[in-house]
């Protein structure tokens, strides 16, 4: 059994890994009401580089939609059929961590919940400067809560009953 003087966790590198920004309906959208829909996609991977090294990615799809009609007021609903995407952003920002000295449990809180907290302000800023530099207001991602997403999905593969009894 270790002591938590055994226990390390550090950040050896945060990185982008891939980038992408499409603006298909600029320039003309610069001239529309600003009252965007966005849909926020978070997505998550981790892998063992080598004993104690971990890379840890998060994912993020950021769209953002306009009303095809000038008229359409910031809380009015609208179908996603009258919605034309303004821009797209994709990026994948990693991070390399040196973990050492934790119980499986302990790791796979640090992998899932505190290495994902550590890179997600650097995502925010990179989609937000994308936002700036297309010419966009400015665009702050919403908070995410990590621990609950990772006790969530937890909860949910717990849950989930062997497939043969469901066909039985």
């Amino acid at each position: 059994m270790s002591n938590d003087n055994d226990k390390q966790f550090t950040v050896h590198n945060i990185y982008v890994k891939d980038v992408s920004f499409e603006s298909p309906k600029a320039p003309q959208v610069f001239a529309k009401d600003w009252t965007p829909r966005l849909n926020f996609d978070l997505g998550m991977n981790t892998k063992n580089i080598e004993e104690n090294i971990y890379e840890v990615s998060i994912k993020v799809t950021l769209d953002v939609k306009l009303p095809k009609q000038s008229n359409v007021a910031a809380n009015d609903e609208v179908k996603d059929d009258d919605l034309e995407v303004v821009f797209l952003a994709e990026l994948e920002q990693s991070g390399i961590f040196f973990i050492k000295g934790l119980s499986e449990e302990e790791l796979e809180i640090v992998l899932s919940i505190r290495s994902p907290e550590i890179l997600f302000p650097y995502a925010r800023e990179v989609i937000s400067g994308l936002a700036s530099k297309g010419g966009f207001p400015q665009l702050v991602l919403p908070p995410v809560n990590f621990e609950g997403m990772y006790f969530e999905n937890k909860e949910k593969k717990n849950t989930k009953q062997p497939e043969a009894s469901l066909a039985e």
